[in-house]
């Protein structure tokens, strides 16, 4: 039986300004046929440019660990530089780091718990 209720989750990436594993995390989401990652950094506020780069969307019935195992998976220059936050609409947040390790796996943090 099809599911007709949304179930909204919203994801939220920075990196640095390289931009490396964006598309291929925008690769991803369209195999998973979500909507594409935009980048954000136009609407913050202030008056100064962010030093990072900031990307969201908001996805219909996402397979958060799916992402989130393919998320583990890629090697990042500059680890400590990576952050992706989820807020699926049925749970908390979720934020996931990359591990210097590619051999470990990204591993959630609960905010607020």
């Amino acid at each position: 039986m099809e599911s007709f209720i949304s179930v909204v989750t919203t994801v939220v990436l920075f990196c640095p300004s390289s931009q490396e594993n964006v598309d291929a995390i925008q690769k991803w989401l369209s195999d998973h046929e979500h909507g594409e990652l935009r980048r954000l950094n136009d609407y913050f506020g202030g008056h100064k440019a962010p030093e990072i780069e900031a990307y969201g969307v908001a996805c219909n019935h996402l397979d958060d660990r799916g992402l989130a195992a393919f998320f583990s998976s890629l090697t990042w220059s500059r680890n400590e530089e990576v952050l992706l936050v989820m807020n699926p609409q049925a749970s908390g947040v979720l934020t996931y780091r990359p591990l210097p390790n590619p051999r470990l796996s990204a591993k959630p943090n609960r905010v607020g718990s």
